[in-house]
Parts: C-alpha cells; sequence; structure tokens
C-alpha cells in the first residue's frame, strides 16, 4: 500500500483515496476497479431514497385523504342526526298544537253544554210560569200562598218582644208542669 493513501468512509461505503491522481488508476487491492461501482451504488441509493421520499408522499397524501373522507363522513353523521333532531322537535310541536287544539274543542264542546243546560232550564222555568199564568186557579193559591207567608213573617215581627217573651215563658212552664206530672 502506498503510503499517501488512505481510507475515506463516503455515504455507507469506503474507498482508497490517493492524493497523486496517477495512482487513480490503480486500486490498492489488486487491481479490482471501485470507481464505477461506486457510481452505480451512489445512484441506487440515490434512486432508493428518491423511492422512499415518494412512498412517505403517497403514504402522507393517502392519510390526508382519509382523513378527509373520515371528516366529511362525520360531518354527513352529525349533519343527519341534526336533520332527525330538527324532524323530532316538529313532530313533537306538531304533537302539543293537536293537543291543544283538542284541548280548546273538548272546552268549547263543555261550554256549549253548558249553555244548552241552562237554555233548557230555562225553557222549563219560563213554562212553569207561562202555566201558571194562564191558570186562574194556580195563579190564585200562588198569591195566597205567598200573601199568607209575607203575613206570617210580618206579623212575627210585628208583635212586641214582651209578648213572645210571655208566650214563650208559658209554653216553658207547660212543659215543664206536663213532665212534671208523667
Amino acid at each position: 500500500m502506498h503510503p499517501t493513501m488512505r481510507w475515506s468512509i463516503g455515504i455507507g461505503w469506503k474507498k482508497w483515496v490517493d492524493p497523486h491522481p496517477a495512482n487513480l488508476n490503480v486500486p490498492p487491492h489488486g487491481g479490482v476497479h471501485l470507481g464505477c461501482n461506486m457510481g452505480d451504488k451512489q445512484q441506487k441509493m440515490a434512486e432508493e431514497q428518491r423511492n422512499l421520499v415518494q412512498q412517505q408522499a403517497q403514504a402522507k397524501t393517502q392519510m390526508l385523504r382519509f382523513e378527509d373522507e373520515l371528516a366529511r363522513k362525520r360531518m354527513q353523521t352529525d349533519h343527519e342526526a341534526q336533520r332527525r333532531h330538527n324532524a323530532e322537535l316538529v313532530r313533537m310541536q306538531e304533537e302539543s298544537s293537536i293537543r291543544k287544539e283538542q284541548a280548546r274543542r273538548a272546552t268549547e264542546e263543555q261550554i256549549h253544554a253548558q249553555q244548552r243546560q241552562t237554555e233548557k232550564e230555562r225553557a222549563e222555568i219560563e213554562r212553569g210560569i207561562r202555566v201558571l199564568l194562564t191558570d186562574r186557579n194556580k195563579l190564585l193559591m200562588t198569591v195566597g200562598g205567598v200573601t199568607a207567608l209575607a203575613a206570617g213573617v210580618y206579623t212575627t215581627r210585628a208583635q212586641p218582644s214582651e209578648e213572645i217573651h210571655h208566650h214563650l215563658c208559658r209554653a216553658q212552664q207547660g212543659y215543664l208542669g206536663h213532665s212534671q206530672t208523667l
């Protein structure tokens, strides 16, 4: 080996470097020329590096597409869920509206039924009054009864309170005397 030659380490390979250009054609290990092999190896490594970068770029692009597709599906699912929720709200509002309308109709029907009952009772009373006014005997009996009732109330109030007291005392003595004889 020539004393001026030394080892040089490149990317993944070793080669003899001769500082003298005249010795470049003769390799130190017995006549095998490594210069061509080294260029091929570098090209092969560069090509492998390009392929690796290309594969990584493809993988990244594929991953981005996948994430985009996932996001699109997620948005679509969210949109569908929101649409179902809105449809459910509309359905509930419609049902509530129907229930309110049914309650309103039931209340209205009840009011009409009460009005019909009131009209029926009023008609019955009017018919009774008409019969009373058209039948002279019944009218005289009613007027006589009301007059007697009014006279009784008036006479009860018109008697002096001493006289009422005297009657009550006599009635009490009669009762007490009667109960003692028994």
